[in-house]
């Protein structure tokens, strides 16, 4: 997957999530995602990971009920790497309406109350896909791949190279069921859907070789 792209294919997602009425904000797609929250991802704590991103806007779909998306692109010399990851929000919170409300910095302190004030749910999902050349091991380690819930020890091998927008699908399909039906009665959408998939790049074969084929996978 090249450059280019990958940012149409975010810029479809986005447009996808707004048609739909599941988008809150866009506000910040181009912004780079910071080192800090980074390094507070090392320490595998989703509660953190999940209001340090939201406070300082490292997230670059925000949906309507406070999750969100991110998406990265990366060139390391002559091996790409992808990460997408979407971060569902871990707290029971007020209606959309009144969170929508507060937006921008002068109301970071309402923000962090409600926060403070809310329930964490019994569950919540972490799902990301990587793509990464550098990390690729036959048979141990796939470069292209699926992680469901937080740690890295579930890794779900993928045969094709990922989209932003098939990966945005893939969550919508697999988390909100109700909207889900919606997009199954439009037509525009139905005829995208369809040739979405088969768009898809395939792995290069030496990134996946013998040992790869004998695993379950996504293909």
């Amino acid at each position: 997957m090249n450059e280019s792209t990958f940012f149409a294919s975010e810029e479809e997602a986005k447009n996808l999530l707004k048609k739909f009425n599941l988008l809150k904000s866009s506000d910040f797609l181009k912004k780079p995602i910071s080192e800090r929250f980074v390094e507070i991802c090392r320490n595998n704590n989703f509660i953190d990971a999940y209001f340090n991103a939201l406070r300082n806007y490292d997230y670059h779909l925000l949906l309507f009920d406070d999750s969100f998306f991110q998406f990265e692109f990366l060139e390391k010399g002559t091996k790409l790497q992808l990460r997408y990851s979407y971060y569902q929000n871990p707290f029971v919170l007020p209606p959309s309406s009144y969170l929508g409300s507060m937006q921008g910095d002068e109301y970071l302190y309402d923000y962090d109350q409600v926060f403070a004030d809310a329930h964490k749910k019994d569950f919540f999902l972490y799902v990301r896909y990587d793509y990464s050349e550098k990390e690729y091991t036959e048979g141990v380690h796939s470069v292209s791949h699926f992680h469901i819930g937080s740690g890295d020890s579930i890794r779900i091998t993928s045969y094709i190279s990922i989209t932003p927008l098939l990966f945005v699908i893939f969550v919508i399909k697999n988390i909100y069921p109700k909207q889900w039906h919606s997009l199954m009665k439009d037509g525009d959408f139905l005829d995208r859907y369809k040739k979405l998939k088969v768009q898809c790049e395939k792995i290069e074969k030496r990134f996946f070789k013998e040992l790869d084929k004998y695993e379950l996978y996504l293909a």
